[in-house]
């Protein structure tokens, strides 16, 4: 199967290479092939750092201080003096080779001085394969007229911890930061390149942040990020990993779907099935249900669920045709 080379580019007759596009291109799409093919992976770090996958819906408003899911992996908080809104962007109003991008933004009328941050943590698993090497953060973003803070800064970080995914709300074990910045922002969607990150060789956990802090009411107050790559080394373009394959690593933490069984009922006998789920998960996750449909059944289902499993049954309440349906969520997310 033929690999994408991340700095493809065409020599003009007569032209000169010169050293720093030979080891900013050349070299690094070689030492990029060379890891795909030698086993060190993928270059982002980040599940869905381009924003592709969306189960938990959009927009996603009202966020407080007790925080949401936005974008598959993407965590939003909004500490206080108000809430936050994260809104999917799509193609035709982002960058020409950005399908999606996720606007975080400032819910309008909010207060000043509250802290609004988007982040993602990473899973141990991956986590680990950066430990005692340098990092490289790239991010492609824009904000609104009235993004707020002084000279339109947003604040960016990479953080680790010693622990072993744990939840970063409840804090982490060995806390440090690799990465403490601003970056002033414009209306013009650019990308930017923090190099040189160096993540402890001791590290299990790690975390990109964007945070500010509103000043004045809010109006029009947010950012909008369309890319971003968390990689070992040096930054290399943007990858651009099939959406089904996002999907599936996406699924490693979080499921949704629908279980239904229809069928001649009696009354006492338990009627379901059981099934593989679409992706193995992370660890057992946290089942929710809601039913959409019961002929002959209560409401309740007794579920159990591996992180490879699902088995959901109910107990018929009388004799005859019969149906129960319900949809469901599977979490296994590190917040």
């Amino acid at each position: 199967m033929a690999l994408p080379v991340p700095t493809p580019s065409t020599a003009v007759a007569g032209g000169k290479i010169l050293a720093s596009d030979w080891n900013s291109a050349v070299r690094d799409a070689v030492l990029y092939l060379l890891d795909l093919q030698g086993g060190s992976g993928r270059r982002n770090l980040l599940v869905n750092g381009n924003f592709d996958i969306w189960q938990s819906g959009t927009p996603v408003a009202a966020i407080g201080s007790g925080g949401a899911w936005t974008a598959d992996q993407w965590w939003a908080k909004r500490d206080s003096n108000g809430t936050a809104v994260v809104t999917q962007k799509g193609f035709g109003d982002t960058p020409a080779d950005s399908f999606y991008g996720a606007r975080v933004a400032v819910t309008d009328g909010s207060a000043a001085g509250g802290v609004t941050e988007f982040l993602q943590p990473i899973e141990t698993q991956n986590a680990v394969k950066a430990a005692g090497h340098s990092v490289a953060l790239k991010v492609r973003m824009d904000c609104t007229a009235g993004f707020s803070p002084a000279d339109q800064e947003l604040g960016v970080e990479v953080i680790t911890g010693t622990g072993s995914d744990q939840n970063i709300n409840s804090g982490w074990t060995g806390l440090a930061t690799s990465l403490a910045t601003v970056q002033g922002l414009t209306q013009d969607a650019e990308v930017y390149t923090f190099s040189d990150i160096p993540i402890p060789a001791d590290a299990r956990e790690i975390a990109v942040r964007f945070f500010w802090t509103n000043v004045g009411v809010a109006s029009d107050d947010g950012v909008t990020i369309y890319n971003v790559q968390l990689s070992i080394g040096a930054a290399a373009l943007f990858e651009n990993t099939p959406a089904q394959q996002v999907l599936a690593e996406c699924e490693r933490h979080y499921q949704t779907g629908t279980n239904f069984w229809g069928g001649y009922a009696s009354t006492g006998v338990g009627c379901g099935h059981e099934y593989d789920l679409l992706t193995s998960m992370r660890t057992a996750p946290t089942l929710a249900g809601v039913n959409t449909q019961n002929v002959a059944f209560g409401t309740g289902v007794v579920s159990t669920v591996t992180a490879t499993t699902m088995h959901a049954v109910r107990t018929a309440t009388s004799t005859g045709a019969g149906a129960w349906a319900e949809t469901f969520t599977l979490d296994a997310r590190l917040i």
